[in-house]
Formats: C-alpha cells, structure tokens, sequence
C-alpha cells in the first residue's frame, strides 16, 4: 500500500495509545516548526506509512493544525483519533464513530440563544467501513489489555464546541439536549478537523472517539483512568478500519491494473489438464486424477510438463480433518522450494500468498483470515498471474490480491505439497489456462 495516512489526536493519552501500534518511530519536522512523528504499521505483509499529529485541544487548533499536517505529509486517509463524553446510549469505553458532527458554537447570541446548526460529515465510505467492523468482534484482538466487558462501538452524530462540558446542569447541556438529542457525544475538535478536510480533495477521513466519562462523573473516571482506557480502544477499532481500508485498496488496485494491463486483455488462452511426476509413492495415493497426500513427511508432487508466463490454475482441493492445508506452488524447480516461485495455501482459518525470492528467501506477500470450511468439502482454489500481479481465490470469491517481488522468473512447474504434521489432503481436477 503506497498511501500514506495521517492520524491527528489532541491529547497525550491519545496521541500514545495510537504510538503503541507503530513501529520504526522517528521525528519529522515542519518547515514552520512542528515536530511529526511518522511510523509503519503492516498486518499481514502489507504496509502503510503512519504520521501522528498533536493539535491539543479546541476546533480552531485542530482545523489549522490538521491543514498543515495534510499540507506536510499529503495523506490518502486523515483520522481524528481520541476521546470523548457520552450524551446517551453509550458506556463508560465504549467507542463512537462520528456519522456527522455538529458545531454547537454557531448561532446567533440575541435575548435567548439562536442556533444555526453548521454540520461537518466523514467520507461515506470510511463511514460504511466502520458500520461494517461495527458489526464484529475483530478489532477487539487488537486491545492492549483485556477488559472484563467488551465495548461496543456505536456509529452516530457527536456534537463539538470550544468548551469542556462537565456538568449537566450547565447551559451547554441543556443546549445540546435540547437541539441536538440525538448526538451521542461531545467533543471539542472534531468539526475543526472536518472542515480542514473539506478543503482538500481526494482524502478520506474519519473520527472515533472512546468514551471516557459521561459528563457529571467527569472528575471520578479522570482518577479512575477512563480516559486513557478509552484512548486504546479508539486507537483498536482505528486500526482495525486502516487494516481492512489497506486490504480494500489492494485489491481495488489489482483490479485496476489487470483491467488495464493491455496484454492480458488481447491475450489468447489455452487450456488444459496438469498431470503429476509422484517421488515418493508411499506418501501419495492417485486414482482417477485424484492425488491424497498422506504421511508424516514434507511430500510434493510435481505437473509433467514445464509451464511458462501468465497462468490460471483451478484446483479442488479437500480434506478429512479440520486442520487441513492445501499448498500449491507455481514456478517451482521441480525438486522442492526453489528461488522464484510463489507458495499458495489455504486452510480452515488463514489464506497466504508467498513468495520464494534470492534475497528475502520465504516471504509472505499477503495473508487474510477468512473461515473455509475444509473438511469433507470439496474447496475450488484458483491462482491468477497476470503480469507483476496475482490473486487467490476460493470458491469464486477473491480473498487475496498481491504484487510480485521483482525476481519471480515465472517459468518452473506447478508442485502440490503437503507440510509433514499435516493431515491428509487430495487434490483433484487441476486444469491450467496459459495466457499466450
């Protein structure tokens, strides 16, 4: 992932509940005199750049403050990441994600205040992808420590102004209360950092918020540290959207190169059936095109014949156990793991592509967790490589896009392997489509 993002937070409890999930820290500095950090953080071989921002406190702050940071590192993804009072609904940790955010300051100040609601919006789609996360419990593997209850995060409009509401019995609450009761929290940057946003094109951006106190108790869960508590959990469900939002532009990125790649789309296939070399017969049993791999030993299987550029590879492959692997390689040397080639698997519960390269030796390009039901199911596996790019699919559904290393030699034979603790595996109907 070649996007950078920029993560703004106003205090020092957030800004280090977001640190603890970067590595490789070092400082940047602004030509005007603010002093960045920029970080990586990768989950399953893909890697984004990270810069966090401290504004402190206030609208103001924040929308001149998150201009210059986009101005600086000219980010694809700007998240205000921090913490927040509860309005309604919500509990002591729980996590909001802002679906608008009123600026409750605007109006006019005659006998009576007179408010003239200024509303500021994410983007939709960072928006959907939240809902989306909303709905599991993934991100929660991302908490520092365990609670003795889970949060809950909540999608809805927050309200934001230049004051600490602390009390209920102040006129700021009651104001809120009565012209905006359907906001669930209340901060003080996040319509700054929208309207910084709004003003430049083509980035997305979003806002979550912990809940650290519920306004008359604010002083009491300030001891009791609610705030820093609620910090890391924005911070978890914050990483857990970048993930998912690092995984949807590789493949929109894939797709967008296979659609333009040229050569792909004015090529001619030919299709036909792989039959396999077996080294060892006592670790593999054939029948009707049917290969089971057995044993307690690291076997491979071999294709006769020598393939050469662009491939599409289907594969059935099934298993009698629930810790069943399938494992296809493709370019290999014909004798075992060899410089070159790309390693496919899939199992009950992990997905990967590998890449077997002279310098970096085994590498994992790319690696998701999606539940395959693998025993006593036949799974359809396809390997696509177009180009510098390939894809793995099960079942018709793409679940892993990737680019290649710069010294895979596409040329080699297909193998069919089985790890030695293992359990039995069959491979069936293997048919490859050469790109020519």
């Amino acid at each position: 992932m070649s996007q950078c993002v920029v993560i703004i937070t106003a205090l020092d409890i957030e800004y280090n509940a977001v640190r603890k999930h970067l590595t490789g820290m070092r400082e940047v500095n602004h030509p005007n005199g603010n002093i960045y950090e920029r970080g990586e953080f990768s989950v399953h071989g893909r890697r984004c750049e990270i810069g966090i921002v401290q504004v402190r406190k206030g609208d103001i702050r924040a929308a001149v403050q998150t201009e210059r940071a986009i101005s600086y590192f000219k980010p694809n993804v700007v998240l205000f990441v921090g913490i927040a009072g509860g309005l309604k609904d919500v509990s002591l940790g729980d996590v909001v994600v802002a679906e608008k955010v009123y600026y409750y300051e605007s109006g006019r100040d005659a006998d009576i205040f007179h408010t003239r609601p200024e509303v500021g919006k994410p983007s939709f789609g960072m928006i959907e992808r939240a809902q989306a996360e909303a709905r599991k419990n993934d991100w929660l593997q991302r908490l520092l420590q365990v609670q003795e209850t889970n949060p809950h995060v909540f999608i809805g409009p927050i309200a934001a102004g230049e004051k600490i509401v602390a009390s209920t019995k102040s006129a700021t609450f009651g104001l809120l209360k009565s012209h905006y009761s359907d906001a669930l929290a209340v901060e003080m940057e996040g319509y700054g950092f929208l309207e910084a946003v709004h003003t430049n094109r083509d980035i997305d951006a979003l806002i979550i918020r912990g809940i650290s106190d519920l306004i008359n108790d604010k002083e009491e869960t300030d001891k009791e540290g609610w705030q820093e508590i609620a910090a890391q959990h924005a911070s978890a469900f914050a990483f857990e959207i970048l993930a998912k939002v690092m995984e949807d532009k590789e493949s929109q990125q894939y797709d967008e190169a296979i659609y333009n790649d040229k050569s792909f789309q004015h090529s001619t296939k030919q299709t036909r059936k792989l039959s396999f070399d077996i080294s060892n017969p006592s670790l593999w049993y054939v029948s009707d095109e049917r290969y089971t791999a057995t044993g307690s030993e690291d076997t491979f299987a071999w294709s006769e014949k020598v393939i050469d550029g662009d491939v599409t590879i289907y594969v059935d492959i099934e298993s009698n156990h629930e810790n069943g692997e399938g494992v296809i390689i493709v370019y290999g040397d014909g004798i075992k793991w060899s410089h070159g080639c790309l390693i496919f698997n899939i199992t009950s519960n992990s997905q990967s592509i590998r890449a077997h390269t002279v310098y970096e030796g085994v590498q994992h390009l790319i690696e998701t967790k999606k539940h395959i039901e693998l025993t006593n199911h036949i799974v359809i596996m396809k390997i696509e490589i177009i180009g510098d790019k390939a894809a793995l699919y099960v079942d018709g559904e793409k679940i892993a896009s990737t680019f290649l290393p710069h010294d895979i030699r596409k040329i080699g034979r297909v193998g069919l392997h089985k790890y030695r603790e293992r359990p039995a595996v069959i491979f069936s109907n293997i048919v490859i489509e050469e790109k020519k």
